[in-house]
């Protein structure tokens, strides 16, 4: 692998696009089953999926629920109207010849997220002033000890549409095998700006999104299962340069947080040394070797001319009223980033108890019920008033996690002792 050394001539440019398998019970376009754990291949389909002639696409109601959701959730805009179109091309795992997406009117556009990186070069202040975004205080002052920063990340658009089948190349033989189970299940593209300047602000930004589409409940976001599924742009441009590079590399279908760094790291590298020779990197989509940690080239990358894009003839257009975006406001959950600062501010964890916390959904909360039982407990047994510490006891139940981990049901019965040390051992 090439080793990534870091460059003052040359600044990164990155984007990514990522794709989230959505939990719906069936697919986007019909009523095949949707089980990502399906094992047995060519399970999950019917007419619709293979693209039999006389079929129908029948859009997912819930689909369209979440793909919204994430769309609040990315502080984007969601128009009144959105649409499907088609996308033309032509492989084996895409039995129709055309992808059923989102071209000109996505369901959400223009949002962006915050995330928390560390400070290089520039102050907090001058950061702020250059990318025109406002820090609240106290995100400041939590991060100000550990010279972090709050880096906002543009999101151009999330749009809604439905996956493709998986090719198995058999290592050695003269053939390949297509899978359809994955073929028509639903998925968002979310497609952020160029606003990226490394590969660990990208890793950071990755996991701050699957965190959020945890919590929202829109996918199991399981990078290993491919549930999730990121695609980095990367270029590099002279520092001091506004203008983007004229040419951009993608590499496709990364499957983990740490190929996703090593794949910019290297691609990073590359481009800086092509670049030094006086050349320009082509513009390619390339894959990562797991295996030998490197880039490969796989084909020229297309351009929009290219897909052939035109509406969805059978397929009416979508609406969002006002009501509908309301009540999808109203049942928004605790958002990671709310839920960190809370957590900081209530129950005075060290930031990497936190970060334990808020990365284990189901955990977070299973903490605050155990807080809430214990905290009724004190309300009710006067006896133990004075004498107990909540915010050691905090402080006892979160370091497990610090030292590789103990199971939630020790975790509960370390604080119950604790809290009542009358009441009997367990098992």
């Amino acid at each position: 692998m090439k080793e990534f050394i870091s460059s003052t001539e040359y600044n990164p440019v990155i984007g990514f696009e990522i794709h989230v398998q959505l939990n719906t019970k069936s697919k986007m376009f019909s009523s095949a089953a949707n089980n990502p754990d399906e094992t047995v291949p060519n399970t999950n389909i019917d007419e619709v999926v293979t693209g039999q002639p006389g079929t129908l696409p029948v859009a997912n109601k819930e689909a369209i629920r979440l793909s919204a959701m994430v769309g609040l959730a990315l502080n984007c805009q969601i128009d009144e109207f959105s649409k499907f179109d088609r996308k033309h091309y032509f492989y084996p795992d895409l039995p129709k010849g055309y992808q059923i997406s989102q071209y000109n009117k996505p369901i959400a556009r223009d949002g962006y997220l915050d995330i928390m990186v560390p400070v290089i070069a520039r102050s907090l202040a001058d950061e702020a002033i250059s990318n025109q975004t406002e820090i609240a205080s106290d995100a400041l002052a939590m991060t100000n000890s550990k010279k972090m920063r709050v880096k906002r990340i543009g999101i151009t658009r999330a749009h809604l549409e439905e996956d493709a089948g998986k090719n198995i190349h058999p290592e050695g033989l003269p053939y390949s095998l297509v899978d359809y189970n994955r073929a028509g299940c639903a998925l968002l593209e979310i497609v952020t700006e160029p606003d990226i300047e490394s590969a660990e602000e990208g890793r950071i930004f990755l996991q701050e999104l699957r965190n959020i589409i945890r919590y929202v409940g829109a996918s199991t976001a399981d990078m290993e299962k491919g549930t999730m599924r990121c695609e980095p742009n990367i270029s590099v441009r002279k520092p001091g340069e506004t203008t983007l590079p004229n040419y951009k590399v993608e590499v496709k279908n990364i499957n983990s947080f740490k190929f996703a760094e090593s794949a910019v790291n290297y691609e990073i590298a590359r481009h800086i040394e092509i670049l030094k020779e006086g050349k320009t990197p082509k513009q390619v989509t390339m894959g990562w070797n797991e295996k030998d940690s490197c880039t490969v080239e796989q084909r020229s990358k297309e351009d929009v001319q290219d897909y052939r894009y035109m509406p969805e003839p059978d397929l009416p257009i979508l609406q969002f009223s006002k009501e509908y975006l309301d009540e999808l406001k109203a049942i928004m959950p605790e958002l990671p980033a709310q839920k960190r600062v809370r957590f900081l501010e209530e129950f005075g964890l060290p930031e990497a108890d936190v970060e334990n916390l808020i990365n284990w959904k189901e955990l977070a909360f299973y903490f605050e019920d155990v807080v809430s039982e214990i905290d009724e407990w004190i309300k009710v047994d006067k006896d133990i008033k004075g004498s107990f510490d909540s915010d050691a006891l905090a402080q006892d139940v979160v370091e497990p996690l610090s030292h590789g981990g103990s199971s939630s049901s020790s975790l509960f019965v370390s604080w119950r002792r604790q809290a009542r040390p009358g009441l009997p051992r367990c098992g």
